[in-house]
């Protein structure tokens, strides 16, 4: 039996609900959109949160997708975040 696929295990979906401020809710989520493989991710919004589902049948896969797309998010958030904001990084604060 080899490490990374397990007999037993047909399928893993994973949800992920992400409340953010409702006025970047809609960047972010237009933002991550091209970056999504539609074979195994779903991007949406629901109650005013950011929706992600995941699917597969491998552990290892899933948890890398989650680690990355939650990286996506972060960085996502905070080029918003310093745009809005009009912060010069060449600052020193």
């Amino acid at each position: 039996m080899s490490y990374k696929s397990t007999p037993f295990i047909k399928n893993i979906e994973i949800e992920i609900f992400i409340e953010l401020d409702k006025s970047y809710l809609k960047n972010i989520y237009q933002a991550l959109m091209p970056e999504l493989d539609k074979k195994h991710f779903t991007l949406g919004i629901k109650d005013d949160k950011l929706w992600l589902l995941i699917k597969g049948n491998n552990i290892s896969q899933i948890r890398a997708a989650i680690n990355s797309y939650l990286r996506l998010i972060k960085v996502a958030i905070e080029v918003l975040f310093i745009t809005t904001h009009k912060i010069d990084l060449n600052n020193k604060l």
